[in-house]
């Protein structure tokens, strides 16, 4: 007698192959996923559980080629944006780490941020070695959590440093600008 699945037996499917995945049973996990693929190969939910099992297998380059194939087919996809930029940044390869900065770049300018965008951004500039930028994305993170006073905190800081070039002064100058008179507003509002 088989048993009753529910009426979503593929999200149920799905579900446990992420469970399995992160309990590490992953050749159940990659078993379950192959399945659901074989059904539904362009499920993007399914692609990515694919590339995470293969990320945790040690298959480094299937998951980077699976994630590639889909940022191609997906752009701006925010989930397809964060796999494929984590999978870059955890191969601690400074070449991965550029293109993971430049893959986050790009989703900013296309689709805006939010703050694990910006953290994302913030180690990919961190590991590509440009603390400046990487600074910058943390203090833009702060911001969109709502925590203006630590992103100000973090742009002052940064402010002061001796090897800023002209470019990154003013543009760290006028975002630290603009925040202190947001700041400045809201704080005349409260009261």
């Amino acid at each position: 007698m088989e048993r009753d699945k529910g009426p979503f037996p593929e999200a149920n499917e799905y579900g446990m192959s992420i469970a399995l995945a992160r309990t590490g049973e992953l050749d159940k996990a990659e078993a379950i996923i192959d399945r659901l693929m074989a059904n539904d190969p362009r499920r993007l939910i399914y692609q990515l559980q694919k590339a995470d099992i293969d990320m945790q297998q040690g298959d480094t380059p299937a998951a980077l080629q699976r994630l590639e194939h889909l940022n191609y087919q997906f752009p701006g996809n925010t989930a397809v944006t964060l796999h494929y930029s984590d999978a870059l940044l955890t191969t601690d390869d400074t070449q991965n780490a550029l293109i993971a900065s430049d893959l986050l770049k790009q989703y900013l300018v296309n689709v805006g941020g939010h703050p694990q965008i910006y953290e994302q951004f913030a180690r990919a500039y961190d590991q590509a070695g440009d603390e400046i930028r990487a600074s910058e994305a943390i203090a833009e993170a702060y911001y969109l959590k709502g925590a203006i006073g630590s992103a100000i905190y973090q742009l002052e800081k940064l402010s002061k440093r001796d090897d800023l070039d002209y470019y990154q002064r003013a543009r760290i100058s006028s975002r630290l600008s603009q925040m202190k008179v947001e700041l400045a507003q809201y704080q005349r509002q409260q009261s």
